[in-house]
C-alpha cells in the first residue's frame, strides 16, 4: 500500500467528480470515499431528510464524526461519508450564479470561463431544466418564479435521482481506472518528494500530491488532525428561515403554476441587477413521504414509501435563503464543540421582509422558523488558526505541505451568493484541477 501514486483524492462526493474530470488520463490515482467508517454514535441525530432516505434505502446516513455544539441545540455538524455525498439526499439543484453574485472570480478570469466550466460538469448529466413562470397574485415586480434545475441523472442514464452523483462517480472511476478504497483519511504529513496519508486503520498510502475533495467539515477535521498547531477552524454556512404559509382560500395558487413532481416544487427568486438577493424553495408536501414528514416532527418513521395526503398541500413550507442568512460555525481543538456566530435579524432583511409581506398578503404565514445550525448545508469558506490569525484552508495547506495538497471542495469558495452552489464547487475545482 505504500507505492507511490500520482494523486490521492480524498473524498466521493461532487467535487471530487468535478477533480477526476479535471484530471488527464494515464495517471495514476486512489480515491479514499470515507465509508469504511464506524458506525454513528447513539446521540447522533442526521437531518430528518437524510434520516428518511437512508431508512427508504435501506441504508446507514452518509454521515460521520458529529462535532456537537456547546449549547442545547439538537443538531450537529458532521462529515459527510457517502459516495455522492449529500446529493443523495437531496434533488440537487445545478444553478450558475449570476454576472453580479459572487462567482469565483479570484479563480476563473471571465464570466464567461466561469460559465463553460459550468457547461462542462453540467454534460455529465442529465438535468430537469428550470423554466421561468408568468408572474403569479401580484408578484412584486423583482421577484421570478420558476421550477426547480435539478440533477435527473447522469448523461447516459436519465433517471437516477438522487444516486445520479453516486454513479457520475463510479463512471469517471471506472473509466479513469482510478483505484477506489472505502478506507478513510484521518491525518496528513510530509515524505520525501510527496505526501503520506493516514488511515483510520492504522495505514498508510503515499502520493507525489493530494487532492482534498471530502467536503468542507472533513477537510477541517483532517487539517486539525494533522498539525497540533491549529488551535481551531471555521467555516461559512447559511441558516435558511423556513415559513409554513396557509392557502385555505386558494388565493396563493403557488403549486397551480407548472411545477416539479420532486419534494422541492418551486423556487422563488428576488433579482436585481443580475443579481440574485433572495432565494427561497417551495416544499410541496404532497411529494413527500410520510415518513419525511413524521421524522420532521421527530416521529418515527413508518410509511416511508407512502406520499402524503393531497390536502396537506394547504400548508406550503417556503425556505428563504438571503444575504442576511449566512451564518459562520467555529469548532476548538480543545473544546471538540462546535459553535455558532451569528444569525440574521429578521428587521434587517429586505429582501426577505419584501417576500414576506407579498406572502401575507395572500395568504397567512401560520409559522416561522429559523434552521438548526448544521442543517443549512451551504457549507464553504473553510479556515484555519494558527497563532492568533485565521487563514483559508486553501492556503495553509498550500503553504504547510510545499504545493502537494490542494483543496478541491467548497472551503475554496470564500463567499457564495444566494443560490445553489454545487455547480459553483464543482465548476472551480475542474478548473483548479487542470491549473495544477
Amino acid at each position: 500500500m505504500n507505492d507511490i501514486n500520482d494523486f490521492i483524492v480524498i473524498g466521493a462526493g461532487p467535487t471530487s467528480i468535478a477533480a477526476l474530470q479535471g484530471l488527464p488520463n494515464g495517471l495514476r490515482i486512489t480515491a479514499l470515499t470515507g465509508v469504511a467508517s464506524s458506525e454513528p454514535s447513539i446521540s447522533f441525530k442526521p437531518h430528518p431528510k437524510i434520516a428518511s432516505v437512508a431508512k427508504a434505502t435501506g441504508e446507514q446516513p452518509g454521515l460521520r464524526h458529529p462535532y456537537s455544539f456547546n449549547s442545547k441545540i439538537n443538531s450537529q455538524l458532521a462529515d459527510t461519508a457517502s459516495v455522492g455525498g449529500l446529493a443523495n439526499y437531496w434533488g440537487q439543484q445545478f444553478l450558475r450564479y449570476r454576472e453580479n453574485d459572487p462567482w469565483p472570480r479570484e479563480f476563473f478570469e471571465t464570466y464567461s470561463t466561469y460559465c463553460e466550466a459550468c457547461s462542462e460538469i453540467e454534460g455529465l448529466f442529465s438535468v430537469d431544466m428550470g423554466e421561468t413562470q408568468l408572474k403569479l397574485n401580484n408578484l412584486p415586480a423583482t421577484f421570478q418564479l420558476a421550477t426547480p434545475r435539478l440533477v435527473s441523472g447522469v448523461a447516459a442514464a436519465q433517471s437516477n435521482g438522487l444516486t445520479a452523483m453516486r454513479l457520475a462517480f463510479e463512471r469517471l472511476a471506472f473509466q479513469r481506472e482510478i483505484e477506489v478504497l472505502p478506507a478513510i483519511a484521518t491525518r496528513l504529513s510530509k515524505i520525501k518528494n510527496g505526501i503520506q496519508v493516514e488511515l483510520a486503520d492504522g495505514s498508510t498510502l503515499n502520493a507525489k500530491a493530494v487532492l482534498m475533495c471530502a467536503g468542507v467539515i472533513s477537510s477541517l477535521r483532517i487539517a486539525m488532525n494533522s498539525d497540533p498547531d491549529i488551535a481551531a477552524v471555521k467555516l461559512k454556512d447559511h441558516a435558511p428561515t423556513m415559513l409554513y404559509v396557509a392557502d385555505l382560500g386558494g388565493k396563493l395558487n403557488l403549486f397551480k403554476a407548472k411545477q416539479s413532481n420532486h419534494f422541492n416544487a418551486l423556487t422563488i427568486e428576488e433579482v436585481s441587477d443580475s443579481q440574485t438577493q433572495l432565494f427561497a424553495s417551495c416544499y410541496k408536501l404532497s411529494n413527500a413521504s410520510v415518513g419525511l414528514i413524521l421524522a420532521s416532527a421527530n416521529l418515527p418513521m413508518i410509511l416511508n414509501n407512502i406520499q402524503m395526503p393531497r390536502i396537506f398541500d394547504l400548508i406550503r413550507p417556503i425556505q428563504v435563503w438571503t444575504k442576511a442568512t449566512a451564518i459562520q460555525y467555529m469548532i476548538e481543538r480543545q473544546a471538540r464543540l462546535a459553535t455558532w456566530i451569528g444569525r440574521h435579524v429578521d428587521d434587517e432583511d429586505p429582501a426577505f421582509n419584501s417576500l414576506k409581506a407579498w406572502l401575507s398578503n395572500i395568504g397567512s404565514i401560520v409559522h416561522q422558523s429559523a434552521t438548526l445550525p448544521g442543517y443549512g448545508f451551504h457549507y464553504h469558506a473553510g479556515e484555519v488558526q494558527v497563532g492568533n490569525a485565521f487563514q483559508p484552508l486553501s492556503i495553509y495547506l498550500d503553504a504547510q505541505f510545499d504545493g502537494r495538497v490542494t483543496v478541491m471542495d467548497a472551503s475554496r469558495l470564500t463567499a457564495i451568493g444566494t443560490r445553489p452552489h454545487t455547480l459553483t464547487a464543482m465548476a472551480t475545482a475542474m478548473h483548479c484541477t487542470r491549473s495544477l
